[in-house]
């Protein structure tokens, strides 16, 4: 999804593991009805390894990135370009 290692692979019976946390959007939705909210949860799967809407922690513009000890605050780093302009945008 996000171009991070496309081309390795788990070994076989190898399951991967991470202990990170993420934010997002999109995994409940609230609606309101006779004056309450009422709050539906999207169904999930851990295995999708990811969020529905994810959101990184932090975006800078290519010329503008974090110092190398910044970095290591953050587990994904990945390039992703929003109208046209490309950003580093840190996840997890």
């Amino acid at each position: 999804k996000y171009n991070i290692f496309p081309d390795q692979n788990p070994n076989p019976g190898e399951l991967p593991h991470t202990q990170c946390f993420a934010i997002g959007l999109k995994g409940a939705t609230v609606t309101v009805s006779d004056n309450m909210f009422i709050t539906t949860y999207r169904e999930y799967n851990p295995s999708w390894a990811s969020l529905l809407g994810p959101i990184p922690f932090i975006v800078r513009r290519q010329n503008d990135d974090l110092t190398e000890e910044q970095k290591t605050l953050y587990r994904m780093r990945t390039t992703q370009t929003f109208n046209g302009v490309p950003y580093i945008c840190y996840y997890l």
